[in-house]
Parts: C-alpha cells; sequence; structure tokens
C-alpha cells in the first residue's frame, strides 16, 4: 500500500513540475530575462585601466602605454609633464588635458590617447577570453568577437556581470528585434550557460 502511495505522490510532483514549467519553470531557471537595457556601468577610468598614447609632430616620443597607478596617476612623457591624474576622467578629457600640458613646451606636437580596455565571454562560446573594447559594442557584436555561440549554448539565458550586478540577456530576442541587442562597456563580463535539455 505504501508502494502506491509513493507512485501517487512521485505522479503528483511530476504533474505540479510540469504544470510550473508551462507557466515558467520549475524555479530552475533564475531571475527573469533583462526586457529593458541595463543601466551603463561607471565608465571613468580606474587604476589598472591602461592607455595607449601616441604623438605626432617634429621630434615627438614614441608611442607608449600608460597603465593607471594605484593612486590615480600615469606616467607619461616627456621629463617636462612627467605624471597626470586621470582617474574618473574619460578618455577624451585626458587627452585634452595631455594636449594642454605638451602645448606648454611643444607647440608641433598632438597628442591622441585610445583606450586599452577589455571585456570578457566566457562560457559556451568558441573563443572564450578577454577582448579589447570597441565603441558601440553590442551583446551580438561581442559574441561575435568570443567566436559565436558554441554547440549546446543557452543563447536566451546570457548572464551579464556589470558593477557587481547580474542581468539575463536573450540574444535570439536581440536577433528578432535589435532595440534588445543591448550596449556592452569595458569590464563587463558575459557568461552564456549552457541550455538544458
Amino acid at each position: 500500500m505504501s508502494f502506491w502511495k509513493s507512485l501517487d505522490s512521485v505522479k503528483s510532483l511530476f504533474l505540479l513540475c510540469l504544470v510550473m514549467a508551462v507557466a515558467g519553470g520549475c524555479g530552475t531557471l533564475g531571475p527573469a530575462t533583462t526586457v529593458e537595457e541595463p543601466p551603463p556601468p561607471q565608465l571613468g577610468l580606474m587604476p589598472g585601466d591602461t592607455l595607449m598614447v601616441s604623438y605626432r609632430g617634429p621630434g615627438a616620443p614614441d608611442d607608449f602605454s600608460a597603465k593607471i597607478r594605484d593612486d590615480g596617476y600615469i606616467t607619461v612623457p616627456p621629463a617636462e609633464i612627467g605624471s597626470l591624474f586621470v582617474q574618473g576622467k574619460s578618455v577624451s578629457e585626458v587627452q585634452k588635458e595631455l594636449q594642454a600640458e605638451i602645448d606648454k613646451y611643444y607647440r608641433q606636437l598632438v597628442v591622441t590617447v585610445n583606450d586599452v580596455r577589455f571585456f570578457y565571454v566566457r562560457g559556451y562560446v568558441n573563443g572564450q577570453n578577454r577582448l579589447q573594447y570597441q565603441e558601440n559594442l553590442t551583446l551580438l557584436s561581442a559574441i561575435a568577437a568570443a567566436g559565436d555561440f558554441a554547440t549546446f549554448a543557452n543563447k536566451s539565458r546570457i548572464e551579464l556581470n556589470r558593477d557587481g550586478k547580474k542581468y539575463y540577456l536573450d540574444a535570439e530576442l536581440a536577433r528578432k528585434d535589435p532595440s534588445y541587442d543591448f550596449r556592452i562597456y569595458p569590464r563587463d563580463e558575459i557568461f552564456v550557460p549552457r541550455r538544458n535539455f
């Protein structure tokens, strides 16, 4: 008798789970997919970020990379300038300020500062990687840059980690409607999970 009661309990649990799955899952999918664009992160430069700096003009120093120190400064040639505080500033602000410093000593030198920050794509993609950030990057172009989806990737439950918060994005929806192909920013971490069968 207890065997049949146990069997009835299993059947009841299965039917309940089936009903819940139709209604949205047995609680295994986690939070709902984000339908509004996640807020942009803090975009100011931070210690550990790297900038590429080049000068053009007579007697220009060689191009160089400058890693932002823990105190928020970068060291830049020529010696007359030495250091520049850049933490919290945008790349364009740094370029403008560095150009103003250069103009005090070398009127014919033109400065260009480029962003060398990264974003990350892990999980079920063909080329998991740390990738250099490019302007106007979106979810789909970030996945493409990482070698596209691997077999068994869950394209509709992509995890985005930004500023310590998690968001769930849907690449299938983004393919159908570009308004859901949300922007990706420096330091974003994208994780593509395996789909459940």
